[in-house]
């Protein structure tokens, strides 16, 4: 992997750190999966996850925010998120391109 990606690691470590198992640690690892490969993304995400305002608890909660809503409208006991759309809410929280987008930019190679 490339040293942005290992700096990313680094610190969605260091925001996850005491979350074990959680959603916070969920959107982590998210993060991770979302950036491997994609250096662009890997920095726009370090960038933003560096200000207090962009942290992974702060994205944790826009999902949060998503289910609860689904919650009320549904009136039902059990509300979940799939990995797609948390995954549409991360980028857009993070100004990352659509997934789509993303896909097509990503070097065929880089994993060789």
């Amino acid at each position: 992997m490339s040293k942005i990606y290992d700096d990313l690691c680094a610190e969605i470590r260091a925001q996850t750190k005491g979350h074990t198992g959680d959603t916070v640690e969920m959107v982590g690892e998210q993060l991770l999966d979302m950036a491997r490969g994609d250096d662009r993304a890997a920095e726009i995400l370090l960038t933003d996850l560096q200000n207090k305002d962009m942290s992974i608890e702060t994205a944790e909660k826009k999902i949060r925010a998503y289910a609860d809503e689904l919650h009320k409208k549904n009136k039902s006991n059990c509300v979940g998120v799939s990995p797609r759309k948390a995954e549409e809410i991360l980028r857009n929280f993070y100004g990352l391109p659509a997934a789509e987008e993303a896909a097509a930019e990503i070097d065929p190679f880089a994993f060789l």
